[in-house]
This record gives C-alpha cells, sequence and structure tokens, in this order.
C-alpha cells in the first residue's frame, strides 16, 4: 500500500472512530460534534479518492461548494483534467459530500436533485 493511501485510510479511520466514540460517550446532542472545517473535509475526501489509486482521481477545486451540512467536492480523473480529453473522462464519477461530521456520501444523479435531498434529510434531522 502507498504512504498516501495509508495516510488517507488514517484520516478517515481516525475521523470515524472519533464520531463514533463521541456519541458512545453519550452527549446525544450532535450540533456539539460539528467541528469540521474545510481543509479538514478536504483531507477525509482526498483520502476516499485514494482508495481507487488506478482511476488518478483529482478534486476540482474551483468547484467546491459549502452547505449548512458540509461540502460538495466534485472530481475528475487526472488525465481528463489535463488533457480535456472526453475519452478520460469517468462516467457515473459524481461528487462527494463530507458532512461537518467527516461523514461522506456520494451523491446521487440528477447531482442537484441529490444534493437538495441531503440538504433536506439533514435539516429534518435537525443538525
Amino acid at each position: 500500500m502507498k504512504a498516501k493511501q495509508l495516510f488517507g485510510l488514517a484520516v478517515t479511520t481516525i475521523c470515524s472512530i472519533w464520531f463514533c466514540a463521541s456519541l458512545i460517550i453519550g452527549d446525544a446532542n450532535a450540533k456539539d460534534y460539528i467541528v469540521m472545517n474545510k481543509q479538514e473535509a478536504l483531507a477525509i475526501a482526498t483520502a476516499e479518492l485514494l482508495k481507487h489509486p488506478e482511476q488518478e482521481f483529482v478534486i476540482v477545486n474551483d468547484k467546491i461548494s459549502e452547505y449548512d451540512f458540509g461540502w460538495v467536492v466534485p472530481f475528475v480523473s487526472r488525465k481528463w483534467q489535463e488533457t480535456g480529453d472526453i475519452k478520460y473522462a469517468t462516467p457515473g464519477a459524481s461528487p462527494i459530500i463530507v458532512n461537518r461530521f467527516g461523514v461522506i456520501s456520494h451523491v446521487s444523479f440528477p447531482v442537484t436533485r441529490g444534493i437538495d435531498n441531503y440538504e433536506r434529510w439533514w435539516r429534518k434531522n435537525n443538525y
């Protein structure tokens, strides 16, 4: 396993353990655990993308969007970003949501509807 992959796995694991342990300890108010910032969210998104090293995905930084629930992080293949050649596009690659707890979700198609659905779910659950 490459160093980048190990780092990504470590970041994801640490965030997941921290969040789960926090809930087990007993404070049921999820709002107390919103500590993510954009840099932490991008580290988690990068770790997720590194799980697929054969694809060489890269984050499209100028398209990242922030919402109440967290960040929507779009990505493309490195070859597509460098060449613009459609043959290097990745069909079905929808953005990653990293919520403010550090939990990753993948957006469904159509993307705008997937983001709207996630936002409604987030608000409905009083986060």
